[in-house]
């Protein structure tokens, strides 16, 4: 699947990806970390968040996301996967009703 080339389009909602700070790519694309999700070995995710905690000021520039991120390029890459499938997570937040439900009357 080309979950980058538009694979997400017809699921997102008409005003889906309203954030001024971050808005969607187009066509939408699930391509980025999300600090929200953490799943794996409880001694490597203590050591990325305390890594995150005592370099947040450091590296921060828009909040927890940009720290985790930081980590997973210079510190983590190799314990660190993402999810680009939404296999394991999946943001419902911006989806049309219909790609959550079976809508029919």
């Amino acid at each position: 699947q080309n979950l980058g080339g538009g694979f997400w389009e017809d699921y997102v909602a008409p005003d889906g990806c309203r954030s001024t700070c971050c808005p969607c790519r187009k066509p939408p694309a699930v391509e980025f970390l999300n600090s929200g999700f953490m799943i794996g070995p409880m001694g490597d995710i203590r050591d990325m968040v305390k890594w995150s905690l005592e370099h947040y000021d450091e590296v921060s520039t828009l909040g927890d996301q940009s720290v985790l991120a930081h980590y997973w390029f210079h510190e983590g890459h190799s314990k660190i996967t993402l999810d680009y499938a939404g296999a394991l997570c999946l943001t419902m937040s911006d989806l049309k009703p219909s790609a959550l439900f079976n809508l029919t009357q």
